[in-house]
């Protein structure tokens, strides 16, 4: 039984050794939770990564020189992630444009171009503040989503 103790990958049924393409047809057939993430090389957790709320005040002091790109912001966040030492995350970026662009303090004149609108300018953007528009917007969103599907709900067990 000395495999076992190794952690030799085993037939459940048969107990015969598995080879690697073996291993690799059966997590191709699994249902994917059931897989799993992989040990040792799974992806960051949320902590690791950035969130909108820390990128929205950076954002806002560059904005504040002017239009840019997005690729000028994703250059923003690349450093705002360096310095709290978090991996930078598109899905922040967007989550933060969003919600400034809902509170009315950016605009996209032209696609891939993010500017201030004059409400932005007169605002100074703190990270309390930059904490309370996500969470207002979060909740905002989560009460439509739970609404939508209440109503979705509510038709499937009435007969007809």
């Amino acid at each position: 039984m000395a495999s076992e103790a190794s952690g030799d990958p085993r037939c459940p049924h048969c107990g015969a050794l598995l080879k690697p393409a073996e291993i690799a047809t059966l997590q191709a057939r699994m249902p994917r939770k059931a897989r799993g993430r992989p040990k040792g090389g799974s992806s960051p957790s949320r902590r690791e990564t950035i969130r909108a709320h820390e990128l929205m005040t950076p954002l806002h002091d560059a904005l504040l020189a002017g239009e840019l790109s997005r690729a000028s912001l994703i250059e923003v966040m690349n450093r705002v992630a360096a310095e709290l030492q978090l991996q930078p995350r598109a899905g922040a970026l967007s989550f933060a444009l969003d919600r400034s662009k809902k509170e009315g303090l950016v605009s996209s004149p032209k696609w891939g171009v993010w500017g201030l609108t004059d409400a932005g300018r007169a605002c100074s953007m703190s990270p309390q503040l930059a904490r309370s528009i996500t969470d207002k917007w979060d909740l905002i969103e989560y009460n439509l989503r739970r609404a939508k599907r209440a109503t979705k709900t509510e038709g499937k067990g009435s007969p007809r």
